[in-house]
């Protein structure tokens, strides 16, 4: 069985979106986190994430993935229309990163933003300025969640296999 693996290169041709609006969310948020100037993160973007489900490979893209001393702690999905849609399949992504499960998710369009604590699925800071109330507590905050149990596990795998790659649709055929 093959291991699900993180390919931490740029994603660019394969999946990558390419519209205007999901690349100034990237780029918005990317600043904010270097106004706070928090000295030990590290952003990775448009990387992919490999799943194996019912015996076929999943290939899941992650818009940004904010790194706190090698661990990740955040995962960004930018979207286009409305943050609910995304929100449910960024927080399976985020209990099932190799390496994770990731703390916290921020899902985000070019008006707004939400930032769940992956642990409980719960919002708890709102527009790419809440970002700074999340981040005034430190990561530790969020340092340790459980790792997921086989039955979440494969509930999770379930969501993305049905949504996991629904893309922003920013201009591109989805068909």
């Amino acid at each position: 069985m093959r291991e699900d693996s993180l390919d931490m290169e740029d994603r660019a041709g394969s999946r990558a979106c390419e519209c205007d609006g999901c690349d100034r969310v990237r780029r918005r948020i990317i600043e904010q986190l270097e106004r706070l100037g928090e000295r030990s993160l590290q952003v990775s973007k448009n990387l992919l994430f490999s799943l194996e489900i019912g015996g076929e490979e999943l290939v899941l893209p992650v818009d940004l993935l904010v790194f706190d001393g090698g661990r990740p702690v955040l995962l960004v999905e930018c979207v286009a229309g409305h943050l609910a849609v995304r929100e449910r399949a960024a927080l399976s992504k985020a209990r099932l990163l190799p390496g994770g499960p990731v703390p916290l998710v921020m899902v985000a369009n070019e008006a707004d933003a939400v930032v769940v604590e992956v642990e409980r699925g719960k919002e708890i800071a709102f527009g790419v300025d809440g970002l700074t109330s999340v981040l005034d507590k430190g990561f530790d905050a969020w340092r340790n969640p459980p790792k997921p149990s086989p039955e979440t596990i494969e509930r999770e795998r379930r969501v993305l296999a049905a949504y996991g790659n629904l893309g922003c649709g920013g201009g591109r055929d989805l068909s």
